[in-house]
């Protein structure tokens, strides 16, 4: 009995060393250090725009995959907004979020795209194409949405994380104030009738048009696209219509074309090639079409069946 209280003891007291030992030193169970990014948006630049969130992204400048955060219900005052990142050099990039038709593709700086769905040519007037003829040189186009309004900032200056940052009790906090703009394009059509119906329907598509917006180069790539987009019916005997796209790949050699597509099926082309490219405003692009004459709408819509187009000859349209 005696020997036995004698281990007990021994236990005891080496328990009793051990807890003491802990106690005095906290355990790390996380071997990745790294640091805590304080995240700011200034948006001085765009004070129209409301993002309700925010992507930010931190790129290794050596490859690899990026270090992603997602930020909901972002405010316009001073917020700040924290993610953490492991040791290492980035290259740090924002934008908007929570979209209806942009989506992220890709996880490092060199792969990272924003684009959009595929759709039809007709799917504005919620009709399957028909056999609806493409415009003139898009017809190995892909048909994408059209765009949501796209706010970035890719930070011209690295992240530096240090090695030693964050070992020990130390927690150290970077900061990455951001400053956002619109990278998105906006096009505003407007088509004037002369024979104006207050019962036309007719939808149109714009071609050659940049498929996404790059990370790497801030800037509209990817394939020459065509985009369908809804016409509104104006009582000044207008349609007209305002959407956002990537832009226009640069240097471009391929022409642009305006089609308009109408229940009845009837279609007109126009070359906007030079509006778009002399434009003064790249990010705001105005197309302006006058004196057409189109059809009246008898009711019946499309004729199921039925698949001839009626067309005009291809109208160029010069810059103003």
């Amino acid at each position: 009995m005696i020997r036995q209280s004698n281990l007990i003891s021994t236990f005891i007291c080496l328990t009793a060393i051990f807890i003491q030992g802990c106690s005095q030193r906290e355990l790390c169970y996380d071997h990745t250090h790294g640091a805590i990014v304080d995240i700011e948006f200034d948006w001085s630049l765009e004070p129209d725009a409301h993002p309700s969130t925010m992507v930010v992204w931190a790129f290794p400048t050596g490859g690899g995959t990026g270090t992603r955060a997602e930020f909901s219900g972002v405010r316009r005052d001073a917020v700040t907004y924290q993610m953490k990142v492991p040791a290492g050099n980035y290259t740090m990039v924002c934008y908007n979020g929570d979209t209806d038709f942009n989506r992220e593709r890709g996880n490092t700086l060199t792969t990272t795209v924003i684009t959009t769905d595929y759709n039809s040519l007709l799917s504005p007037l919620n009709r399957s194409d028909d056999g609806a003829p493409r415009p003139p040189q898009s017809e190995d186009q892909p048909i994408h949405n059209p765009a949501d309004h796209l706010y970035a900032h890719i930070h011209d200056t690295q992240l530096n994380v240090d090695e030693k940052t964050g070992k020990g009790h130390e927690i150290v906090h970077y900061t990455v104030r951001f400053t956002p703009q619109r990278v998105s394009a906006i096009w505003h059509v407007r088509v004037d009738i002369q024979n104006f119906s207050s019962d036309l329907q007719a939808s149109a598509v714009v071609t050659g048009v940049a498929e996404h917006w790059r990370i790497s180069t801030a800037l509209p790539g990817g394939n020459d696209t065509t985009v369908p987009f809804g016409l509104t019916t104006n009582d000044d005997a207008s349609l007209t219509a305002t959407f956002a796209i990537f832009g226009d790949v640069s240097p471009h050699d391929v022409k642009h074309y305006l089609r308009i597509y109408t229940t009845s099926k009837y279609y007109y082309t126009y070359d906007i090639t030079d509006q778009v490219h002399d434009a003064p405003d790249p990010k705001n692009v105005y197309i302006v079409v006058s004196g057409l004459r189109l059809p009246s709408a008898d009711g019946t819509g499309m004729t199921p069946g039925v698949n001839d187009w009626d067309d005009t000859e291809v109208v160029e349209i010069p810059m103003k």
